[in-house]
């Protein structure tokens, strides 16, 4: 058996109140039947906040907790604690409460262990480690994988190709994007008809470091393009997407102010967020990258796979990037750290926790997605 997961993985707790971006606001929170009915046998404050703050969901055994008038869990104390935990103990959490922000996979003999980078505690480690890797650990037993787990083996190799490709080193992080996403789109119909053969010979290229770099200098070498549409489209984006999360730490007339500046502005002042602030800061994006490729490649979501997960993920760092610059215009130059962790936490409540945005995301803008396109965006 082989467990893998990330480097920072054993070392993740809950910093409980310290969290500038709690999961106990903003989120529906779902308890199993079992986590009810122990509940329902509670007695005071929080037997009373049982009987009137957890509702059954339709058609399913499970039930939800409804959030007070400012949108946090009432189970909350004043000081961001949660109170079943101080009264009862953590053995009474719900599965969810327990588990968030890890999952698991696991097929063959291969146990995955993930954190979704929604917490703003897992996007803490993605500054501490300058080039994030996966640990891997294994007790020499192997177990033969079914025809089914073959598929996901493979998904497996081809997400740590592209990882290697995003680590590779002293190359711009949008340069190593666009070579995963030129990839992805060069494999994409033999994957669907799992030629898996020709997808081997097509990564040859990509897998040896003299070709790689020398790709990587053509990229830079070539002409910028300039393109109007970058900004409105990232706005659009943004207004659809990510506005609700986002709400906490932008108002609507942060992003009118944006709206009134012109492309060229804008262009101009991106290039000093750029030099200023972007530069510090690429290596915590391609952290996150490396992080979500790892852990979404292999989900198939709605009716899209591989190139399109690809290009979800870098249309998050995208996104993620503009909504800093936006930040930093509108506060005259000032993004802390916990402002861009809080922004990367929050952009990934609605990627990742919010499949019908994202699908929407991919069935109203298809050809964003295309590799030459996904460049306008990419690229600085």
């Amino acid at each position: 058996m082989k467990i893998v997961m990330p480097c920072f993985y054993d070392e993740f707790e809950c910093i409980a109140d310290k969290c500038t971006c709690t999961c106990c606001k903003g989120w529906g929170i779902n308890i199993d039947a079992n986590t009810y009915s122990k509940y329902q046998k509670f007695d005071g404050e929080l037997g009373e906040l049982s009987k009137n703050c957890i509702s059954k969901l339709d058609n399913k055994n499970e039930y939800r907790i409804i959030l007070d008038e400012n949108g946090f869990c009432p189970f909350l104390d004043e000081n961001g604690l949660c109170k079943i935990v101080k009264t009862k103990g953590a053995d009474y959490l719900s599965d969810v409460c327990t588990t968030y922000p890890r999952t698991t996979t696991n097929y063959a003999d291969i146990y995955e262990l993930y954190l979704t980078p929604s917490c703003p505690a897992v996007v803490e480690f993605f500054y501490k480690y300058e080039n994030l890797y996966l640990h891997e650990e294994t007790d020499g037993n192997k177990k033969a994988p079914n025809e089914s787990e073959k598929q996901i083996l493979f998904d497996s190799e081809l997400s740590n190709l592209f990882i290697s490709m995003i680590r590779f080193p002293e190359v711009p992080l949008w340069v190593k994007q666009y070579l995963v996403l030129r990839l992805a789109d060069k494999i994409k119909e033999p994957y669907l008809n799992k030629d898996y053969n020709t997808v081997a010979d097509i990564t040859t290229e990509y897998t040896d470091i003299t070709s790689f770099a020398e790709m990587s200098i053509a990229i830079l070498r070539s002409g910028f393009e300039k393109n109007d549409i970058k900004y409105s489209n990232l706005e659009e984006m943004r207004k659809k997407y990510t506005s609700y999360n986002l709400q906490e730490i932008f108002s609507q007339e942060d992003y009118s102010d944006i709206e009134s500046r012109s492309p060229e502005q804008l262009r101009e002042q991106e290039i000093e967020f750029n030099s200023t602030v972007y530069k510090k800061i690429e290596y915590v994006l391609q952290n996150l990258c490396i992080n979500e490729i790892y852990s979404n490649l292999k989900k198939n979501t709605g009716n899209y796979y591989l190139y399109t997960n690809i290009a979800m993920i870098f249309i998050h760092t995208a996104l993620i990037k503009y909504c800093m610059f936006i930040y930093l215009l509108k506060n005259k130059k000032i993004l802390t750290k916990e402002d861009q962790i809080k922004i990367i936490a929050l952009t990934s409540r609605d990627f990742y926790h919010c499949s019908q945005k994202v699908s929407a995301l991919y069935e109203t803008n298809k050809d964003v997605f295309l590799p030459n396109n996904m460049l306008i965006f990419l690229r600085y």
